[in-house]
């Protein structure tokens, strides 16, 4: 599969029935005529293994060539083609969606308010893709912990083909998540975050008042002023 990381490893099996296998060489092309050697002389020919470290290449698919040497002077070589992507996946957020309890529930970019009085549920859907390895798969939170079971669903919820999407679910005394992460690996194992928050806001707006002129008057109408008051949770709804 494709490789990341300061040590990833190449592998393989050599044997010669004759004079046996004195050592193997691995050596790599790859983009930009990228070249280099990985290993000169594993210190186990018949099982060898080398340490390669693809931080310092460019992403793309490199031709490794594992060269086997015998005590004779004979020589044979196995050439395979091997991913590197070290660059994590491109993410941001596709769309948080009312599946039910819609009024019990404000949406602000990434950020999630509920009413904890109540019940509801929403989708949240994420855009996700790396052009080298493609994406394994989406990690979404439990947002209450495992112990719980008033946010659903309960446990971590892996998505692994698109539309990487997960719907939560709270029921009345839902606690308050507050900020979370999702976790995106790409083919290679190297992830993303995509942070997002859920509030609980059972509060109602405070200081909200309606004022008038004082005294008796003979008019048909009179002027009412309203003031819309404070919420630290969710803010007042103005429409």
């Amino acid at each position: 599969g494709p490789l990341a990381g300061a040590s990833a490893t190449v592998q393989g099996s050599s044997s010669d029935a004759a004079s046996t296998v004195q050592r193997v060489g691995i050596t790599y092309t790859g983009p930009a005529s990228a070249s280099g050697t990985i290993c000169t002389s594993a210190a186990d020919p018949a099982n060898y293994s080398c340490t390669w470290n693809t931080l310092l290449l460019a992403d793309g698919v490199y031709t490794v060539t594992a060269t086997a040497y015998d005590r004779a002077g004979n020589t044979n070589a196995v050439v395979r083609s091997i991913t590197i992507d070290n660059t994590g996946p491109v993410v941001s957020l596709h769309s948080i969606t009312p599946v039910s309890g819609t009024s019990y529930q404000y949406i602000s970019g990434t950020t999630v308010y509920v009413n904890g009085n109540q019940d509801g549920s929403f989708t949240m859907r994420l855009n996700a893709a790396d052009t080298v390895s493609g994406i394994d798969r989406v990690d979404f939170p439990d947002l209450d912990g495992p112990a719980q079971i008033i946010w659903s669903p309960i446990g971590l919820s892996s998505v692994a083909a698109s539309p990487y999407a997960v719907t939560y679910g709270w029921s009345p005394g839902a606690a308050s998540p507050g900020a979370k992460t999702a976790t995106i690996y790409d083919g290679s194992g190297v992830t993303t975050s995509f942070a997002f928050a859920v509030h609980v806001d059972s509060n109602a707006p405070l200081n909200a008042t309606v004022t008038h002129t004082s005294g008796l008057s003979k008019l048909s109408s009179a002027l009412l002023t309203f003031a819309t008051g404070t919420d630290g949770g969710a803010g007042v709804d103005t429409s």
